[in-house]
């Protein structure tokens, strides 16, 4: 067990570097459509090693959502797909490896029969084992690890060296009872497709005579209560209905649900405590700040048709 996943921290380390390394290269020398992939060596920066392991599978469960962005077949006119294809083509050329993406549906809906391979896989006699599962955590990290299903990957620190700089900062952020099943870091571009960020309408801003937000966050005056402040003097019906729907009207404010779960984050509400000892469990007793934020959100969405929240559609 302990070589494979040398050699696993090996092919994660490497991804994760040649990653890098593609993503410093200028635009001039970025593969053009039919051209072949480069290669590398010890020369280039690496500080492992090439190896022949013999053609050895690495299998990796793929969630589709996420492979759209990190799984490429070929050189293409694609840039960036033709950067990932060439990334995993010298990985395999420098370890002596075959990468063997195996991509399936494994969103919330689809989670249960995504989560029953990972379980088969992990199961003794088991038909076809994964090597690594790139997953959403929300859907697949927490029932999987509670079944023994994962690594606790702090058990290898001494091969898996989480201060590198293509690994997130305060990994054991993610840790579970100081088990750490799911790592973060570069091998993915999901991991910025993911990121949140909030937009504006100029034309909205300048027709009711708003502040410019970039002011108002040059000058520290940015915050939630000034943003709802904001979009509760925004709205407007253009249709000949008596309601206000996002879909048909001006509205001041729209958000997706799943990043608003940022919100905890920016108003520094912990839902976890640890002991001594560094196991983790949650709080069981919901603060005072957490109930005056709850009250507070409910209230904005619930009393103004102007805000609203949804799942997207």
């Amino acid at each position: 067990m302990k070589q494979i996943t040398r050699l696993l921290s090996l092919v994660l380390a490497l991804l994760m570097l040649v990653s890098t390394l593609v993503a410093c290269k200028k635009d001039d020398e970025q593969p053009a459509d039919g051209a072949t992939v480069g290669t590398v060596s010890e020369d280039d920066g690496f500080a492992l090693a090439p190896e022949d392991n013999g053609g050895k599978a690495i299998s990796i469960l793929y969630n589709k959502d996420t492979a759209d962005y990190d799984v490429f077949e070929g050189i293409s006119s694609d840039s960036v797909g033709s950067a990932m294809f060439s990334r995993d083509v010298t990985v395999e050329d420098y370890l002596g490896i075959d990468i063997q993406y195996h991509i399936e549906d494994g969103s919330w809906a689809s989670r249960a029969a995504f989560n029953q391979k990972i379980q088969a896989s992990a199961q003794a006699g088991a038909d076809h084992d994964y090597d690594v599962v790139v997953a959403y955590p929300s859907c697949s990290l927490v029932s999987n690890s509670q079944m023994g299903c994962f690594k606790n990957m702090n058990d290898y620190s001494d091969i898996i060296s989480y201060d590198k700089a293509w690994w997130l900062s305060d990994l054991d952020g993610y840790a579970i009872d100081g088990k750490l099943y799911c790592v973060f870091g570069d091998a993915s571009l999901s991991l910025y497709r993911q990121l949140e960020c909030i937009y504006f309408n100029q034309e909205i801003v300048s027709s009711y005579k708003i502040t410019s937000p970039y002011e108002n966050v040059r000058d520290g005056s940015w915050t939630y209560e000034n943003m709802f402040t904001i979009a509760r003097g925004v709205e407007q019906n253009l249709d000949s209905d008596d309601n206000i729907n996002y879909k048909t009207d001006i509205v001041g404010y729209l958000q997706y649900n799943t990043p608003a779960r940022g919100w905890l984050t920016a108003l520094n509400v912990e839902l976890t405590v640890s002991d001594s000892s560094g196991k983790m469990t949650f709080e069981r007793t919901p603060s005072e700040k957490l109930i005056d934020i709850y009250n507070y959100m409910y209230s904005l969405f619930s009393d103004n048709a102007n805000i609203y929240s949804g799942e997207g559609e």
